[in-house]
């Protein structure tokens, strides 16, 4: 493995267990009735590290805060610094957010797109299986039948594949 390629993927998974622990945090504000304090909080956090994967991780958490707060134009703002998000983009938290926020004003061929690429790169099972009901539910409103049903039978596959592994696993 070349050093370089090392260095990345190290730092990719540092990143990702970083913005796991400022979620741990950001849901410790949230109980204690601190969330009033988390912006400027997250804000300090931005300048730890000079990365723009990171910098993305603390829009999401920023948005995350708002949306907590029940500020979804603020939550838009947030993630709005990024720019504009594309289905090709790879960090799952960025494509769930912006979708949650920014799909009623898309086409169906657009919320279809974020919602494959949510189901490709996810690992979560749970997430998986929301998107593709969700998927298949947007084609039964768009009165696609044939899409909705074979949707619908990859969340039931999924779900049962999901439930077998469940059962198989030791106590």
């Amino acid at each position: 493995m070349k050093p370089e390629f090392r260095h990345e993927r190290l730092m990719h998974v540092d990143i990702m267990a970083l913005s796991e622990y400022v979620g741990l945090l950001m849901m410790a504000y949230a109980k204690y009735s601190y969330l009033h304090k988390a912006h400027a909080v997250l804000t300090r956090l931005a300048t730890n590290i000079d990365d723009p994967r990171w910098a993305k991780k603390i829009a999401y958490h920023k948005g995350i805060c708002a949306l907590w707060q029940d500020d979804r134009d603020a939550a838009a703002k947030e993630i709005g610094v990024l720019g504009k998000i594309t289905p090709c983009d790879e960090d799952i938290d960025i494509l769930q957010i912006y979708l949650d926020l920014h799909g009623s004003e898309m086409g169906l061929t657009e919320t279809l797109a974020f919602m494959d690429q949510i189901v490709d790169v996810t690992t979560s099972g749970a997430d998986k299986l929301q998107y593709l009901g969700a998927k298949a539910f947007q084609l039964v409103l768009a009165k696609d039948n044939d899409g909705a049903r074979e949707g619908f039978e990859q969340a039931i596959a999924l779900a049962k594949q999901i439930e077998e592994e469940e059962v198989s696993l030791p106590n």
